[in-house]
């Protein structure tokens, strides 16, 4: 909606300021934060289950983005990720008739937390997960009110994406089987959409 892009826009740039100068400048951080810094460069595998997903992701960015070390673009592309997360929550919340100003506080919120803000500054995996999580659940959500078909496929293709991310995304499968089935349980039958699915599951 027009009336939402101010609001929008002015996520990007507080979440993006923020995000950009706290943001790791180089190799470092903990975990498997130096790991994911160089791994996507090489297309190698950082460790089970592999994360294809994130690693093409991070392959294309650092390779293509021109500035910056590997390291600094590995830790950019989380921030960027977390970006678009902000604004498809910004873009759920309103689907669920939520008011602008409350939407917009709440969605800074979770961006400034402590938890997400910290995995926003280094390489790993979680703000794309959130990213394909958020993404999964406004398609779904936007079929279930306005019956656009499209949004169903779009649902469960961010959805069978998401596997190959993070294989956390199982933890959502229960909500989407209960959503389908209080929307249109005739999608249990529907030969068309179970043979889509399974295409993008194996594709997955």
């Amino acid at each position: 909606m027009k009336s939402d892009r101010f609001f929008i826009v002015a996520l990007i740039l507080l979440l993006g300021t923020a995000y950009l100068l706290t943001l790791l400048p180089g190799v470092g951080g903990f975990g498997d934060t130096a790991k994911f810094q160089f791994v996507g460069f090489v297309l190698g595998t950082p460790h089970a289950t592999g994360f294809p997903g994130y690693i093409f992701l991070n392959y294309f960015f650092t390779t293509l983005f021109p500035f910056g070390t590997l390291a600094y673009k590995a830790n950019l592309l989380s921030a960027l990720f977390s970006v678009l997360s902000a604004i498809v929550l910004f873009r759920t919340l309103r689907l669920l008739d939520i008011s602008r100003w409350i939407t917009w506080i709440s969605t800074l919120t979770f961006g400034l937390s402590f938890t997400f803000w910290s995995q926003s500054l280094m390489a790993n995996v979680y703000t794309l997960h959130t990213l394909l999580t958020i993404t999964t659940i406004f398609f779904f959500l936007h079929w279930q009110r306005n019956g656009k078909e499209l949004s169903f496929y779009c649902g469960v293709l961010f959805y069978a994406l998401s596997f190959g991310n993070h294989l956390m995304s199982i933890t959502l499968l229960p909500a989407i089987v209960y959503l389908v089935w209080i929307t249109d349980r005739r999608a249990y039958w529907n030969a068309k959409k179970i043979a889509f699915i399974l295409t993008l599951v194996l594709l997955s």
